[in-house]
């Protein structure tokens, strides 16, 4: 798969025109139509309905396809960056973060890090709960954003060889078929879901003391329902929020997912039943310049965490 082909994809997406994003990316409209169409085939999928003479429109394959070609993008620039500066001997800094249904914010944190820090490159691992612990505990992470219970960041505030900052809190949301009925003036009661099965990331290897999903049911219990639950750490997110379009899942997150999938709706429920805190950790030996630099730069953007206040720090 050409990157430059990629590109080309990602920028008539955006623009809707091939003509606009030929000149971007300084092909002439028929060669960028061709570019865009070899790819096509490359995938054995339509990405674009032609309209006229250089207008597109998405198809519906081609909008799931979009952002999974907006990552594979960001990461092959990622790869580049580090292979330079490790060539060159400059720096980076390794991050460890759950894999699940949403992010957390890190895309957005290593876009504004890397824009003001370009002689630091960031490796990004993804890891279920346990495996982030490890690499950081073992050295393989400089940092962590990981999703905790109240406790749960307690605990790691009384590691003497942690440092943990509290950078946001949220609450439950459930994305749903867009025009669920029990939708109402924008928020959704739990109780009116008992009949819907529940679909969760496996982020730990023993499900059975996760903290968000026994949170979860002790919520669907005090609405009187025991809740149906599928616990998946296979299932990718555009399959899983595909379902959700056609009604198959219903799908707790503590975020609003990265990615508006067409057909489904992020809705808030009516009560908070309970929080989660999206926190950093990182080793307190650690002196890296790199990795102080990129703990002031999510310090000054927690905006992109959600929280209006101010973080929390511990043993910085």
């Amino acid at each position: 798969m050409d990157q430059r082909q990629v590109q080309l994809v990602l920028s008539v997406a955006e623009k809707l025109s091939f003509s606009e994003a030929a000149w971007e990316n300084s092909y002439t409209p028929s060669v960028a139509s061709k570019q865009v169409a070899a790819l096509e085939n490359e995938l054995g999928a339509r990405i674009f309905e032609r309209k006229g003479r250089s207008k597109v429109e998405l198809t519906e394959l081609g909008e799931k396809l979009i952002p999974s070609l907006a990552k594979i993008q960001a990461e092959y620039r990622r790869m580049k960056n580090i292979a330079a500066y490790m060539t060159n001997g400059l720096s980076y800094i390794t991050l460890s973060c759950p894999c699940g249904f949403s992010t957390l914010g890190e895309d957005e944190l290593i876009s504004i890090f890397s824009a003001h820090h370009p002689e630091t490159a960031v490796r990004q691992l993804t890891r279920n709960d346990r495996g982030c612990a490890e690499l950081l505990l073992c050295g393989d992470a400089d940092v962590s954003i990981r999703m905790l219970s109240n406790e749960q960041f307690e605990e790691y505030r009384r590691q003497d060889e942690l440092s943990c900052i509290k950078l946001a809190e949220t609450q439950m949301g459930i994305l749903l078929r867009e025009n669920h009925p029990a939708i109402q003036n924008g928020r959704v009661a739990l109780s009116a879901l008992r009949d819907e099965l529940f679909l969760f990331y496996a982020f730990n290897d023993n499900i059975t003391i996760d903290p968000k999903i026994e949170d979860f049911k002790n919520a669907c219990r005090s609405e009187g329902f025991e809740p149906r639950l599928r616990i998946s750490k296979e299932i990718r997110p555009s399959a899983a929020f595909a379902m959700a379009a056609r009604g198959v899942y219903a799908i707790p997150l503590m975020r609003t997912p990265n990615v508006t999938y067409p057909g489904t709706r992020y809705t808030l429920l009516t009560r908070d039943y309970y929080s989660f805190s999206i926190v950093m950790i990182y080793q307190h030996s650690n002196s890296s310049p790199a990795l102080k630099s990129f703990i002031r730069c999510a310090v000054d953007n927690l905006h992109i965490f959600s929280m209006p206040n101010d973080a929390v720090h511990s043993k910085i």
